[in-house]
């Protein structure tokens, strides 16, 4: 009975211990205060890959705005549609029977057709060590102009163990701002990574999500097949809270 006793206040205390890092306690600080944060616009573009090849006629570009309306709601409006090499905008027509055939088309649609409401979600939200396991790696890296302390990090948003997502994020070391995520998406009969590059505003102390990067990678007869989406965003705005 001891040991069980002491083992389970070792567990609690590293638990405690990679939650509560000081440098990624300042990530938090820095995430409360970011939470607002809006983007503008959303750019998507969508490519499809043979092994290291692209598929050239397979794919699509999209811009979509993101307003704020009277009812305190946010709008998403599609403002340009770059369809298998063909430009589209408000004086022609986009090509939807067609891009509809493809699931990113159909997800970008279900996604515009949400709120953007912003919310405090996340893991540098996540307080319940049972969803989140952090812990400060022996390595460092200069991303851009920052030096960075790397974290380990196992997150649960839903709290169940399948959807876990798990990799490596970049801090900068003086300040704890979020810098890269490197992180592994578990998919069935697929592999998935994911890398979030983050920019910062150092006059308003807030951090933003300005790229995303996200992989899905099938095989079939000993050939990857890849979906690659980027998303990039920009012009960010405030959203009011009374």
């Amino acid at each position: 009975m001891k040991k069980i006793i002491l083992v389970f206040l070792i567990l609690t205390f590293i638990c405690t211990v990679y939650a509560f890092d000081e440098l990624w306690q300042k990530a938090q600080e820095i995430a409360e205060n970011s939470w607002r944060l809006v983007p503008g616009q959303t750019t998507m573009q969508i490519s499809f890959r043979e092994g290291r090849n692209e598929m050239r006629n397979m794919g699509f570009t999209a811009r979509i705005s993101h307003t704020l309306n009277e009812d305190n709601t946010i709008y998403s409006t599609l403002l340009s549609l770059e369809n298998r090499g063909d430009t589209s905008s408000d004086e022609e027509e986009p090509d939807i029977e067609e891009l509809s055939e493809l699931r990113e088309f159909r997800d970008l649609l279900e996604a515009m057709s949400k709120d953007m409401i912003p919310t405090r979600e996340g893991m540098f939200f996540e307080t319940d060590t049972r969803n989140i396991r952090v812990r400060r790696q022996n390595q460092t890296r200069r991303i851009g102009r920052r030096q960075c302390q790397a974290f380990e990090v196992r997150y649960s948003p839903s709290g169940r163990r399948s959807e876990r997502i798990e990799g490596t994020v970049w801090l900068e070391i003086d300040t704890g701002v979020p810098v890269l995520a490197e992180m592994q998406i578990p998919m069935l009969n697929e592999r998935r990574s994911s890398n979030v590059s983050y920019g910062y505003d150092a006059a308003t102390n807030q951090y933003f999500t300005s790229r995303v990067e996200d992989t899905s990678t099938q095989t079939f007869y000993e050939v990857n097949y890849s979906v690659v989406g980027v998303l990039t965003y920009e012009n960010y705005w405030e959203f009011p809270v009374e």
